[in-house]
């Protein structure tokens, strides 16, 4: 069984457990956001917190790494988009970085702002500006960057 027919099996089964497609894909979205979460902040403890790394580049380090990970993991596993074509699968991976860049600037700016002008504690004000990115993301995916979600599924539409 292949990687892609294996994935359509759980899928299934998360939409049998959790009661259709759309739910079942923002149940996964909310997953992926927590490892995207994860790989962030556990980059940015390694860098930042153990190596004592400047918290401004350990920070970008840990988003650029979240960024590849949510990227491939929202791609293939919560929207299920498949490119009909090359020039597709590049607009697609534009308006992702696009996005993404405009998020990224929200987090170091937000960074830059929590941290050294309000003074607060460098994992917490990752925190808080973490809960902003978090929901422009969901929001920049799921209305930029994979608009047509239902037409790339095989199955038609739930209502």
């Amino acid at each position: 069984m292949n990687a892609q027919a294996r994935w359509y099996e759980r899928y299934e089964w998360y939409k049998r457990i959790i009661g259709g497609r759309r739910l079942a894909s923002i149940f996964l979205y909310i997953l992926i956001g927590a490892g995207t979460t994860l790989i962030s902040f556990g980059t940015f403890w390694l860098l930042a917190g153990r190596l004592q790394v400047n918290p401004h580049a350990a920070n970008a380090v840990a988003v650029a790494c979240a960024i590849t990970f949510a990227y491939i993991a929202n791609k293939n596993l919560v929207f299920n988009s498949r490119c009909r074509n090359f020039i597709e699968l590049l607009k697609e991976i534009w308006r992702f970085v696009i996005s993404r860049a405009l998020t990224m600037l929200t987090e170091i700016g937000g960074l830059f702002l929590l941290h050294d002008i309000c003074k607060l504690e460098a994992m917490a004000a990752k925190v808080a500006v973490s809960v902003i990115v978090l929901i422009l993301n969901y929001l920049f995916f799921r209305f930029v960057v994979f608009p047509n979600e239902s037409r790339r599924h095989s199955e038609p539409e739930e209502i």
